[in-house]
């Protein structure tokens, strides 16, 4: 099963309140495994960081709001309730001069993160927090069930959580944990073209939701004996399995293997697929459903 969300351009999305957490902890000085310019050493994670804010100005539109919040022991504000303008120069400014300092205290990070992205709401914004890290937290509260209390709460409110992970190593399946409480999407990025291809073409994807609280059910008939699973989760059981949200200009591929004893008669045998999800907009709740049979869907692509 291969399931779309909608398209969206910038110029079609509402404005933003964009806080940005960033780490400047001195694992960030480690040398990118992946380097696009042979003919010079590989940046470290830091330069790669630095110049993926610098594409996102292809991706901002004037009016966004910009918080720049850095972490390392402690955090630190260097841009807040920045109005973003195109003709001026504050916000390169500011991602130029940024620099790397000591230790990971990611709890105190998102805790002022959450904190100024909560002074700055609007409602009539789209509003996210973003972290940028490698991840790899060794001070304060490192249990990503805790963190991600704080993103949960402000969840409700419509602050989503959104990451962006550092390095071939970096540690992807914390990051995920923390994004999938905050209800967001995490993406990698270890060299300076993965660092233009997410804030640019996949921008959009870690800000803006086109359907929230999304679950899947595949009904299938008895005759089939369902076998493996790609999916994160599976249960028979609604409460087993957690919404997500899905975001725009994204897509997700399910893989479901299923065994038949019969021959005769199974390729007229129905699949249904029932997509349960709130609007965004609204916070109505939809259902769509999609019908058919094992002989429209044997040996496609999709």
């Amino acid at each position: 099963v291969h399931v779309s969300a909608p398209f969206q351009c910038k110029a079609e999305r509402k404005n933003l309140v964009l806080t940005l957490l960033i780490d400047v902890s001195d694992s960030m000085n480690t040398p990118s495994s992946l380097n696009n310019d042979t003919r010079s050493a590989p940046p470290t994670l830091f330069e790669v960081l630095k110049f993926g804010l610098e594409q996102m100005t292809e991706s901002l539109k004037e009016g966004d709001i910009v918080n720049i919040i850095t972490f390392s022991e402690d955090p630190s504000i260097k841009l807040e309730n920045y109005t973003y303008n195109p003709a001026d120069s504050t916000y390169l400014n500011t991602v130029r001069s940024l620099t790397t300092l000591s230790a990971t205290d990611l709890e105190k990070g998102i805790n002022e993160a959450y904190r100024v992205a909560n002074k700055y709401y609007d409602s009539n914004h789209i509003n996210r927090v973003v972290i940028l890290t490698d991840a790899f937290a060794n001070r304060g509260e490192l249990d990503p069930t805790m963190i991600g209390q704080r993103t949960a709460i402000n969840n409700q409110e419509g602050i989503y959580f959104s990451g962006i992970g550092f390095g071939e190593k970096f540690n992807e399946s914390f990051l995920n944990e923390l994004t999938e409480k905050g209800k967001g999407a995490y993406f990698s990025v270890a060299s300076k073209s993965d660092a233009q291809r997410v804030f640019q073409d996949k921008f959009m994807a870690l800000m803006n939701v086109a359907a929230r609280n999304v679950r899947f059910r595949l009904e299938y008939p008895a005759v089939f004996k369902h076998g493996e699973s790609a999916a994160e989760q599976s249960s028979k059981i609604l409460s087993e399995v957690l919404p997500t949200n899905f975001s725009y200009n994204t897509s997700q591929y399910f893989w479901e293997q299923f065994k038949s004893s019969k021959e005769i008669g199974v390729l007229d045998q129905q699949i249904s697929l029932r997509i349960f999800y709130t609007d965004p907009t609204t916070f109505t709740s939809r259902t769509e459903v999609y019908n058919k049979t094992i002989g429209e869907l044997i040996d496609k692509e999709r």
